[in-house]
């Protein structure tokens, strides 16, 4: 598959400064010392490339971890009792829960490379230009900010390091996240990011690299996330003015067979965005994490994970009911409402990004039938032309398919999945995955443009109401109803929650929402296993979550089942524990986040 020459410089990289075995946080013996480090403008680019290569350790059950992190939500879940991730959802997490502490570690990890290369910047001087030092740190910062955001939103207040530690100076207070976001919002000032390049050349670097686009998307996303609308509202404005310039725009999606039997064909409208060949190529996509299989240890194994049993996988994570629930009928109103549902045949006449993102039974994947029923006992093989055994229901392992009493809760995720993972062969639980991890793209900068200006005072209604019809336009769904802000408001809440889904964002939305208590707090349900359509007929509140309350479409008993509770504590549950290791070796931080 095509690669961009990043990839290359990745493992000039490794083998220069021992990258593959060895942290920058530490001296390697093969490479540069920290005491001179870095000599020169190559060692100092090397030292940047080293810090985004890092990126690709944020991960869990061996996925990047924005392709795990919207399964702790309402939108996705994982197998049933997994406790490192069922604690998140229960209520139940400790300080020892190691997705939250592996999280925390690697933020630290990650911007301890960066602090290295910026405090030896001042080594330049006199061997490489003032621009070109000015645009390397600018571009520094702004992958620092990204880390650090991440860490106020899941850990409240934070150590801020903005410097290479030492033994004898470790050991910093918490600072409060207002604190800290000042800082990441002044180090993303229009006069830093100006150094920036609008984009890095695309052949060599593709999407590894920070420029003008994302940086001013971190801006907004940042400036969002903490309320401050107007900034949000002309940061995301700078960032689509120049990505206008940049040649970014939104990735056409085909919509064949979304809706249809499985005998019709498989819906891959999507591989062109969310595939090897979408982020290699897609000018869509504004920034991702680089994977490559060249390059050892830099791969994932997310084709394993997310891929149904009869492919290959395990169906580790998928959406939820609740998900499955939200989208839309072609007219745009909700399944409750619309004269278009049928209760029996629930695929049809719905938001193509059903079928695009998600994989629901009667659907096809990687060229199999997918069924979760019961008394599916085969399925068909679309390359063989011959049926096989319905692995998702059935043998001794089936217990653990989609639908099955230990999985995810009965639909698969289709959205970053590519029948190119194949090429070496089928997919086993060895198999490498190295497709990119999309950070941003051009639809979420219309989405936060468009939140902005509902949430500020003084923010543009029409140019809201614009961005939304521009997002739904792609995949022909109407315009929103109304031009309200409460009404746009709605129409922002759904578009956030079926557009960006799986990419990592739920979190944090229900959070600044003030919505989560509603959201992942109560029964979440699957569907029946013997086949049933789903007869629940949900309502929908004003953030578009639905509730049941036992109301069917045929007056029957509801007939899902229940796939788990979840508890959320409000005053406790908006952030994650302070990893206990973290209060047992620093003295300067006595206690945890409140509830833990």
């Amino acid at each position: 598959m095509k690669r961009n020459t990043f990839f290359s410089i990745l493992t000039a990289v490794a083998c220069t400064l021992g990258m593959s075995s060895c942290s920058l946080d530490y001296e390697p013996k093969n490479g540069p010392s920290s005491g001179n480090f870095p000599a020169n403008i190559t060692e100092a680019e090397y030292g940047l490339y080293a810090a985004y290569k890092s990126l690709s350790t944020f991960d869990a059950s061996s996925m990047a971890w924005w392709k795990v992190a919207d399964n702790i939500t309402d939108l996705g879940v994982t197998r049933v009792n997994v406790s490192k991730f069922t604690e998140l959802v229960t209520s139940a997490a400790t300080g020892e829960n190691a997705v939250s502490v592996k999280i925390y570690n690697t933020i630290y990890n990650v911007v301890s490379r960066v602090n290295l290369v910026l405090d030896g910047l001042d080594n330049l001087e006199g061997t490489a230009s003032a621009e070109e030092v000015a645009a390397l740190r600018n571009e520094l910062l702004c992958l620092r900010a990204f880390c650090y955001d991440m860490g106020c939103q899941y850990f409240g207040a934070m150590p801020y390091i903005d410097h290479s530690l030492s033994l004898t100076d470790n050991q910093y207070p918490r600072m409060p996240r207002e604190e800290v976001t000042a800082k990441l919002l002044a180090d993303l000032s229009d006069e830093n990011i100006e150094t920036l390049p609008l984009r890095h050349n695309q052949s060599q670097f593709g999407t590894a690299r920070i420029g003008q686009v994302a940086a001013y998307g971190l801006r907004a996303r940042i400036a969002l996330e903490w309320g401050d609308y107007e900034l949000a509202a002309s940061s995301a404005a700078k960032a689509l003015a120049r990505a206008e310039e940049a040649g970014y725009e939104l990735q056409p999606l085909d919509l064949s067979f979304c809706g249809e039997d499985h005998e019709a064909g498989e819906p891959t409208g999507t591989v062109d965005l969310f595939g090897y060949a979408g982020q290699d190529n897609s000018n869509e996509w504004i920034w991702c994490v680089q994977y490559d299989r060249r390059i050892d240890g830099n791969t994932e194994k997310e084709a394993y994970y997310q891929l149904s049993r009869v492919a290959g996988g395990c169906s580790y994570f998928g959406p939820s009911q609740h998900m499955i629930d939200m989208f839309q009928c072609t007219d745009g109103k909700s399944i409750s409402e619309s004269p278009l549902y049928d209760w029996q045949h629930p695929w049809r006449n719905r938001d193509p990004r059903l079928d695009l993102y998600c994989v629901r039974p009667g659907s096809r994947l990687f060229n199999y039938e997918f069924q979760t029923s019961k008394n599916a006992k085969t399925v068909m093989n679309y390359d063989t032309g011959a049926e096989v055994s319905n692995l998702e229901s059935q043998g001794t392992k089936g217990v653990y398919g989609a639908n099955g009493n230990k999985g995810p809760g009965g639909y698969l995720w289709r959205k970053h999945i590519d029948i190119a993972e194949l090429e070496n062969g089928s997919i086993t639980s060895s198999s490498p995955t190295d497709m990119n991890c999309g950070l941003m793209r051009l639809a979420e900068l219309y989405l936060i443009e468009a939140e902005a200006n509902i949430e500020w005072e003084g923010g543009d209604l029409s140019l809201a109401k614009s961005d939304l019809d521009f997002i739904r336009a792609r995949v022909g769904m109407p315009p929103v109803d109304g031009s309200s802000r409460e009404s746009l408001r709605t129409a922002l809440r759904y578009e956030r929650a079926v557009e960006l889904c799986d990419e990592g964002f739920r979190w944090f939305d229900l959070r600044r929402w003030g919505i989560a208590e509603k959201a992942v707090g109560g029964t979440i349900y699957a569907p029946a296993q013997d086949g049933s359509m789903s007869n629940a007929k949900p309502s929908f509140d004003d953030s578009w979550i639905p509730t049941y309350d036992g109301t069917t479409f045929d007056g029957q008993e509801m007939n899902l089942r229940v796939y788990n509770t979840y508890t959320y504590r409000v005053g406790k549950d908006e952030l994650w524990p302070i990893p206990q290791t973290e209060l047992d070796t620093n003295p300067l931080i006595n206690e945890n986040n409140p509830g833990y």
